[in-house]
């Protein structure tokens, strides 16, 4: 009798903890432990400078590898959240009240580009969600103080549902914040941009099209509302979101090569079609060798690779002599051609969003010399007025 009710003593533990600590996850193993611990020495000496040499967003990303490995003591974690508590703007008169500066010297209360606290909270929050439980008392207490007024900066900041990677990322940021602090509301307001976004998208597609940076970025939100959200709504959505960045990538993707083909929006990338989505994504996904010296990173394609690619994204990446077609945006003729030969890829956009696009570009590529530089159009190289980036 007693070892039973031993037993029920064990598994009535194991339900608070698991209650506590919400869904169980399990944290994917790194590729190179030994160069994660080596960027880790680089960013903590990068950290203590003064000013510290960290971007505010990344010193998340480091936290979060640091607890994986308890890579600092408690008194370094806390010193390292109380660092990063200084550039939330507190003050409910500023313009960019609960924002979170870029760096380490700007006091004016306005940060002008008030994406970082959408950054922030996305990397952040994996925090409250895998490793709460090894922050102590007073390090969890200043990561929930910034997180509190992080919620404010994520709804005051106004976002156009085109700006697609930063739209996402906020349905993500409200589904987890909603999430670990127990506020259906918040979970609500995500609820309610992820059905606008989605109507958008069905309608007139992404403005922030086959973007090798951004596209990037849009997976990233979707992958951990699909791994991380307890609600299954949500999760469903982040699926068939999923399928149709997907079947896009799929159908521009020179696996040969590495390189995302297409005309693409905002691709910072002047030589190859390839930035964040590939080297991060795409590369490992398919095969080739992962990279990543992140674990914000790592879970992400850790769900990709769960995910995988259907067989009819298989085919369509494969399939050659293709002709795509896609609308981008609502726009008028906003359309993107493509077409994929055996070593040659000519792709046109007949409308612009921003002066980073590749609008007419042609790809090369063979067996023999799989990665060749891409040709690319730009206009403002002769400084021709065509435009303004809207």
């Amino acid at each position: 009798m007693l070892r039973y009710v031993f037993i029920l003593f064990i598994l009535a533990s194991e339900v608070a903890a698991f209650a506590q600590s919400g869904t169980k996850q399990q944290i994917p193993e790194m590729p190179n432990p030994a160069a994660r611990k080596a960027t880790l020495e680089q960013q903590w000496k990068a950290l203590q400078q003064s000013p510290p040499q960290l971007g505010v967003r990344d010193v998340f990303l480091f936290l979060l590898d640091a607890l994986d490995i308890r890579f600092l003591n408690d008194k370094q974690m806390e010193w390292a959240l109380k660092l990063v508590q200084t550039r939330v703007i507190t003050d409910p008169t500023a313009p960019s009240y609960g924002n979170m500066y870029w760096g380490w010297s700007e006091t004016s209360g306005d940060v002008g580009d008030g994406n970082n606290v959408e950054f922030c909270v996305q990397y952040g929050i994996l925090i409250k969600l895998l490793f709460d439980d090894r922050l102590s008392v007073e390090a969890r207490k200043t990561l929930d103080q910034i997180f509190e007024y992080a919620l404010k900066g994520v709804r005051n900041q106004p976002i156009r549902i085109t700006y697609t990677n930063i739209y996402v990322m906020r349905i993500w940021n409200l589904a987890a914040l909603g999430q670990v602090y127990k506020q259906p509301s918040v979970v609500e307001e995500s609820r309610k941009f992820f059905d606008i976004w989605l109507n958008h998208i069905a309608r007139f597609g992404n403005r922030e099209y086959d973007s090798p940076t951004y596209c990037g970025v849009d997976l990233e939100s979707l992958l951990l509302i699909h791994r991380l959200t307890t609600d299954p709504d949500l999760k469903a959505k982040a699926s068939d979101a999923l399928r149709f960045f997907l079947n896009d990538l799929c159908s521009h993707y020179n696996q040969l090569g590495g390189f995302l083909g297409g005309a693409h929006s905002r691709d910072y990338n002047r030589v190859f079609g390839r930035d964040l989505l590939e080297e991060k994504y795409l590369i490992p996904l398919l095969g080739g060798e992962n990279k990543n010296n992140h674990l914000f990173h790592q879970i992400c394609l850790a769900e990709l690779q769960k995910i995988g690619l259907t067989p009819q994204q298989k085919e369509l990446k494969d399939h050659k002599n293709r002709f795509i077609v896609q609308r981008w945006d609502s726009l008028a003729n906003a359309y993107a051609c493509d077409f994929v030969g055996n070593k040659v890829s000519i792709a046109s956009s007949n409308q612009a969003y921003s002066p980073d696009d590749k609008p007419f570009v042609i790809y090369l590529s063979s067996p023999k010399i799989p990665e060749m530089p891409n040709i690319v159009y730009v206009m403002e190289g002769r400084g021709d007025h065509y435009g303004t980036w809207g």
